[in-house]
């Protein structure tokens, strides 16, 4: 992760021109940037998916005129041409994975809480049919992993009441606002 970090920054400084022209273009981006958990910013992830493309087609394009090299056993401008569309096409793929990459992420963590959900409702259900607290019955769910990113949302509603002292009705409303795609 710290890695990631690092990159994200060094690519950053590299290519902050190109990174303040063209962020506007990938505004949807930056709501779901969240989801992949890397710590980095909007603008660091747009520079990360420009470094890591454009390193990646390089390299694509110096091992293909080596493979085509071995292949043919000469380079002309065809076999340069050749490695050059190659990478093109190479860096263009991986531009479009990286862009639609947090949306995907996005979408697991939804379907994860979706899935998650009914085993949560007979668990919770369970608890407040003992005539235990609503709070506390929070409080020992968010303790569990099975839910999955189920379990993260409930630990945000155990901090909004124990911590920053929302009331349960407003950290609910809290909480689904925040994921206003998901069925919370």
């Amino acid at each position: 992760m710290k890695y990631i970090k690092k990159l994200a920054e060094f690519s950053y400084e590299i290519f902050f021109p190109l990174v303040n022209r063209v962020k506007i273009y990938f505004q949807g981006l930056k709501k779901d940037i969240k989801f992949i958990n890397w710590n980095i910013s909007f603008e660091e992830y747009i520079a990360l998916v420009i470094f890591s493309s454009l390193i990646f087609s390089i390299l694509i394009f110096m091992v293909s005129l080596i493979i085509m090299w071995l292949l043919f056993a000469f380079i002309d401008s065809f076999v340069i041409l050749l490695a050059f569309l190659y990478s093109v096409i190479v860096f263009l793929l991986l531009f479009i994975y990286f862009i639609s990459y947090p949306k995907l992420a996005r979408m697991d963590y939804e379907k994860d809480i979706e899935d998650n959900l009914p085993f949560f409702l007979l668990y919770f259900y369970g608890f407040v049919s003992s005539g235990m607290n609503i709070l506390d019955a929070f409080r020992i769910s968010a303790k569990r992993k099975e839910f999955g990113s189920l379990s993260k949302e409930i630990q945000h509603l155990v901090y909004l009441t124990d911590i920053l002292g929302y009331d349960l009705l407003s950290a609910l409303m809290e909480i689904a606002k925040k994921n206003t795609l998901c069925k919370i």
